[in-house]
C-alpha cells in the first residue's frame, strides 16, 4: 500500500472536517428553489372615523353641549386626490334627525347633529345626500384631517340615566 493510500482517508476527513461546523449534518445533495418576495401598493384611499364621546351629562346642562374629532383621509403615497364624505342618519332618527338612544331601549332618545367645518350646507347639518356632504377635501399621504363635532342642541327634560349611544356609517367617495 503506497503512503498516498494510507494518508488519504484521513486527509478527506480533514477536509470534511475543516468545511463544516463541528456537529453539523453534511448531505449528498442539493437542490434549489427560487422564492419569490413580493408587495402589493394599492391605489385606494382609506377613511378612519374617531368615536365621540359627550362624557358624563347631569342633564341639567343648559345650552348646546358639543364634543368633536378627526376623520383621517389616506391616499396613496403621491397622491393629491379630491374627496367627499358623506354620513348616514344612524340607528336611531327622532324628529326627522340623528337621536342616541338609552341603551335596551326604553323609548327616551337625546336628538344631535354631526356638523363639518367649513360653512357649506354641511355646517348646519351632515348628512348623506349630495347636498350635504363635506367636500372640498384633498387626500394625501400620510393622511389628511377633516373635524366632525357633535352637537346636542338641547337636552330634552325627563331623561332617564344611562348609556345613550348611536352608530352612523361614514362614506368616502374619491
Amino acid at each position: 500500500m503506497s503512503n498516498l493510500a494510507k494518508w488519504l482517508p484521513l486527509a478527506a476527513a480533514l477536509a470534511v472536517a475543516s468545511v463544516a461546523p463541528a456537529g453539523a449534518q453534511t448531505f449528498g445533495s442539493t437542490a434549489q428553489q427560487t422564492l419569490q418576495v413580493s408587495a402589493t401598493v394599492t391605489g385606494t384611499c382609506t377613511l378612519t372615523a374617531p368615536s365621540l364621546s359627550f362624557m358624563t351629562l347631569k342633564g341639567t346642562e343648559s345650552g348646546s353641549v358639543s364634543t368633536s374629532g378627526n376623520f383621517s383621509v389616506a391616499c396613496p403615497q403621491g397622491a393629491n386626490v379630491a374627496f367627499a364624505i358623506g354620513l348616514g342618519t344612524g340607528n336611531t332618527v327622532s324628529g326627522g334627525g340623528r337621536a342616541l338612544a338609552a341603551a335596551g331601549g326604553g323609548g327616551t332618545s337625546i336628538p344631535y347633529k354631526l356638523l363639518c367645518p367649513g360653512s357649506g350646507n354641511c355646517a348646519t347639518s351632515w348628512g348623506n345626500t349630495t347636498n350635504d356632504w363635506y367636500t372640498g377635501g384633498t387626500g394625501g399621504n400620510p393622511s389628511t384631517s377633516v373635524q366632525v363635532t357633535a352637537q346636542i342642541p338641547s337636552l330634552p327634560s325627563g331623561l332617564t340615566p344611562g348609556v345613550y349611544t348611536d352608530s352612523v356609517v361614514a362614506t368616502l367617495n374619491y
